[in-house]
């Protein structure tokens, strides 16, 4: 970390071509330290604390954030290498996390939920809600009315999300990744049904925004594994 951290900082970042301090074996090190051992550590507070560290020397306050990138590009390729495909690291990273060892985890079960027969149908529901949601103006916290649930597929579909939410909450506490999207992949009947047979974009402005409310729950749900309307659907 150190070694990275103050080599970027006095100008010497690695090119395409040139890596003369073999700071790419040193990020490729550090991941495999932190994702092999495990240690359940953010990866930006070490670099930031590294600069601090180093302050005495020279300021490195601007090197975090470039080295910060520069590991992740070799935690895509680190993933990749495991069988988490560009796609599906990309939906896990969306949602934030700065854990190298967390993102792995959460890579392995966005990959194993890929192979599942919902993963494509569930995706394709992902991105509509996204779309939903972004074309309304409601990508906030609404909350959902029981009573404004008209709709015997969006009764269907709020129970069954009512259901298993405190199931995932419980997951999500173990780190359960896996679990938690092969729980919510049970959801793809009710969801599928919900789409083919509600108006979610009603004439009644209360109906309409109780219905983006429960994708919005929905979604965050899922999202608390990863974004999975990245995901690209199975050739």
């Amino acid at each position: 970390l150190d070694t990275m951290v103050g080599i970027f900082a006095i100008g010497q970042r690695p090119t395409g071509v040139k890596d003369p301090y073999a700071l790419r074996r040193a990020a490729i090190g550090i991941l495999r330290l932190l994702i092999e051992t495990p240690l359940d550590l953010d990866l930006h507070e070490l670099l930031d604390f590294t600069a601090q560290e180093l302050r005495s020397k020279l300021d490195a306050s601007a090197a975090s954030g470039a080295v910060y990138e520069y590991v992740i590009l070799r935690l895509k390729g680190y993933c990749q290498d495991h069988g988490i495909s560009p796609d599906q690291f990309d939906a896990v990273y969306a949602v934030g996390s700065r854990v190298p060892s967390d993102i792995y985890r959460r890579g392995l079960a966005v990959r194993d939920f890929s192979l599942l027969p919902e993963a494509d149908s569930l995706t394709a529901a992902n991105k509509r809600i996204h779309n939903l949601l972004k074309k309304s103006g409601e990508d906030r916290g609404i909350s959902i009315s029981q009573d404004l649930l008209i709709e015997p597929e969006e009764i269907n579909l709020a129970s069954r999300i009512f259901e298993i939410a405190p199931l995932v909450n419980s997951l999500i506490g173990k780190r359960d990744y896996t679990g938690t999207l092969t729980m919510l992949a049970s959801l793809r009947p009710e969801v599928d049904a919900f789409f083919e047979q509600v108006m979610v974009m009603d004439d009644n402005p209360q109906v309409r925004t109780n219905r983006l409310a429960l994708l919005k729950l929905l979604d965050g749900l899922f999202k608390e594994v990863a974004d999975i309307s990245r995901l690209q659907p199975k050739a």
